[in-house]
């Protein structure tokens, strides 16, 4: 199966949970966000996502996107059908491109943002993708390899509102999903069922999906309990509280009440906060510090 999640990484909150069969491709879920933007939302997509009828459709909400760059996607300068290779290569003196362009054949305008990345993220990069050529047992041709010496997006936030450095840190923020699902494997193991009956597996799955939403608010009042005293939640140290001593199932046996369990997350806050001595940032911290592209490492 396939978890459709559109997570709010401001309010820490999951605006929309959804299952689907593992073989929906996730184009089919691209416009699941739209009846929920509202003005001045920011969309982050990877490339997955990428869909011109979602991007005109985000900016008819007054909202905004970021999203990762399809490569094989027209691209035209100045009206002018280029190479995006080429085109990049003629502005090597530059470590950021930034130009308003149009995409595809309908010729959607956009802000295209290229990031000329370090020598060795580049080769990191390069050792990565050939990786995963080699299982797929391809060859990748010379031009895709050098084009992984970009982060390349698109956006129609305007120059004068977000310089392009900040761009890419901003993007940063989409890698808060990917640890949700992290959390919800290596803690809740949602990703381990038991048995072959497909009612009884699609029940283990619904009340794993309930307990997640249900958790999620505590995580939400424990998130408030740190930021009052001015320290980083853990969550691998909230999840294990909150499932240790069977707590979050003797909660729902009537065993204490929402009140008394609410003030043993207060009392017991200090055991679930991150390691002082931590000195890396979160992506958000890195966007609230005005940190550029180039203060952080990309792979």
């Amino acid at each position: 199966m396939k978890i459709y999640l559109n997570y709010n990484v401001t309010q820490n909150s999951i605006e929309k949970l959804e299952i689907a069969s593992w073989s929906k491709s996730d184009a089919k879920f691209t416009g699941k966000i739209i009846p929920i933007l509202k003005k001045n939302d920011l969309v982050l997509r990877d490339l997955g996502f990428f869909k011109l009828d979602r991007f005109k459709e985000i900016e008819k909400k007054k909202a905004y996107y970021v999203s990762r760059y399809f490569l094989s996607t027209t691209l035209y300068v100045n009206d002018e059908q280029v190479d995006l290779l080429e085109f990049l290569k003629s502005k090597k003196s530059y470590q950021i491109i930034d130009e308003n362009v149009k995409i595809s054949a309908q010729k959607f305008p956009t802000r295209l943002i290229a990031i000329r990345v370090s020598d060795e993220i580049y080769n990191q990069r390069l050792r990565a993708f050939k990786r995963k050529y080699q299982q797929l047992g391809k060859t990748p041709q010379k031009s895709t390899l050098e084009l992984q010496r970009y982060v390349i997006f698109i956006t129609n936030i305007p120059k004068e509102m977000i310089a392009s450095q900040h761009i890419g840190t901003i993007y940063r923020l989409r890698w808060s999903i990917e640890l949700v699902f992290k959390r919800w494997k290596s803690i809740l193991k949602i990703d381990r069922i038991t048995g072959t009956n497909g009612n009884r597996t699609l029940c283990f799955i619904y009340a794993k999906l309930i307990a997640i939403l249900l958790i999620s608010n505590f995580e939400n009042y424990a998130l408030f309990l740190a930021k009052k005293i001015g320290r980083e939640l853990s969550y691998e140290k909230f999840f294990k509280w909150i499932l240790s001593r069977d707590r979050f199932q003797r909660l729902f046996a009537s065993e204490f009440s929402i009140e008394s369990f609410l003030q043993k997350l207060e009392n017991n806050i200090s055991r679930m906060l991150r390691d002082k001595r931590r000195k890396r940032l979160s992506s958000l911290d890195l966007i609230l510090s005005s940190a550029s592209f180039y203060d952080c490492d990309w792979a």
